[in-house]
């Protein structure tokens, strides 16, 4: 029901917000209720929706303070666009986002990262300049896009007095959602089973992190075909989420390769009772959660950047656009973040604006503006029946009710029209 797909699904700011509850009532309703209390109105069964519950963990949220909008999104996400992970994973989408800034005339810079945003002026006069990396070299430019843990911009690449009190504050509120374990199995074969399975042990598996234990009451199973002429075979991805409280127990690398080898072992025992092919896998190799905070550059391996939450309204979470003219923060840590889908709308957002379009397309008829001119006419109706009863009894109100009536009409021929 939106004129322009690739415009933002959900609100940027409180008019919006207010205009969203007239033109999208579903998912107006739904920004402001928790996902367990959608599951509950639509999937009464207790087991359904307590399945379906679960995987509000997968973005590292609790389904009681989890908003059901980005709930809904997630499961379409996962059970029907398929956008879970892209094609041939990220090295693949990340090689072929480089091929296309190398074919613009765009430099790609790995050897070092960067260290400091640089900024000329004070005030409301202050405008970004470009970077300074590790190495002490600067790459200049008037516009800095960011794809960065905004947590980490606020104390390294930014001075906290360029983005102001009320920004830190928002900033501060951003929980990281889950990181993840992920084991890799190879087969020369391909597995006779769905592209994606979520397979629930029979009971909570527990395994010893340090202090606390993680638990494992789901795994998520990708099946991917081999892409390469005249070779068969797949390649099998089980996921287990792991909580951000428990991300320090990877920390340390051989404590780390000890939790990987026993999260292993139970994801190849539940998958070998559901597919007795897993043990002819001819490779096996995992990614562990700290490999996680060097692929994505998220604090504590977050999978899905910030862990969406009821307490935090939309409109007021970082990015794209920040406070600081020609700075943006797009990515999983953006306004939009959380999928994949939701990751590319706010660079969306973002290249628009800089290519001097609307980034946020406004709709052609304001719902709210027709509602507020409707409710006048009804008042103007109840005038008018009064002045009508009063004609009745008295002859001499005739005339202003004429001159009323002539009022109204020429109002409705010239600014109800422009409005349709």
């Amino acid at each position: 029901d939106r004129p322009d797909y690739l415009s933002p699904t959900l609100p940027h700011n409180l008019e919006e917000y207010h205009e969203q509850f007239y033109r999208h009532p579903l998912s107006a309703l739904w920004q402001n209720m928790c996902y367990q209390d959608m599951l509950d109105e639509y999937l009464p069964e207790e087991y359904l929706g307590g399945l379906l519950g679960r995987l509000a963990s997968v973005s590292g949220g609790n389904p009681r303070s989890y908003p059901a909008y980005e709930g809904a999104r997630l499961l379409v996400s996962l059970f029907i666009d398929g956008i879970y992970y892209p094609a041939l994973h990220f090295s693949d989408l990340t090689a072929k986002l480089a091929g296309l800034i190398r074919k613009g005339g765009g430099v790609i810079a790995t050897s070092c990262g960067a260290e400091e945003v640089l900024v000329q002026g004070e005030g409301h006069k202050a405008r970004p300049i470009g970077l300074r990396l590790a190495d002490g070299s600067q790459i200049r430019s008037k516009v800095v896009v960011l794809d960065v843990d905004p947590r980490k911009a606020l104390t390294g690449l930014i001075q906290p007095s360029h983005l102001g009190m009320d920004y830190m504050k928002e900033v501060e509120k951003l929980r990281p959602s889950n990181s993840a374990f992920l084991l890799h199995l190879v087969f020369r074969e391909k597995l006779r089973m769905p592209e994606r399975v979520f397979l629930l042990p029979s009971r909570p598996r527990q395994v010893r992190t340090g202090d606390t234990y993680l638990e494992v009451d789901s795994l998520i199973l990708s099946k991917e075909e081999c892409n390469v002429q005249g070779k068969a075979g797949c390649v099998l991805l089980a996921r287990i989420n792991v909580p951000p409280q428990c991300y320090q127990a990877f920390e340390d690398s051989a404590r780390g390769n000890e939790l990987g080898a026993e999260l292993a072992a139970l994801a190849r025992e539940e998958i070998g009772a559901m597919l007795p092919a897993v043990k002819r896998a001819i490779k096996v190799f995992m990614t562990l959660p700290t490999h996680h905070t060097r692929l994505t550059s998220n604090g504590q391996g977050a999978i899905f950047g910030f862990a969406p939450d009821l307490s935090q309204w939309h409109y007021n979470r970082p990015g794209p656009r920040l406070p600081l003219p020609n700075l943006y923060l797009v990515g999983a840590w953006s306004r939009y973040g959380g999928t994949l889908e939701g990751s590319a709308l706010s660079g969306i957002v973002a290249a628009r604006e800089l290519c001097g379009e609307q980034p946020y397309p406004e709709p052609q008829t304001s719902v709210y503006e027709e509602f507020s001119l409707e409710k006048k006419e009804l008042v103007e109706l109840e005038e008018l029946e009064e002045l009508e009863e009063e004609s009745e009894e008295n002859h001499e109100p005739e005339r202003k009710r004429s001159r009323f009536l002539s009022r109204r009409g020429s109002r409705r021929k010239g600014g109800r029209h422009e409005g349709d």
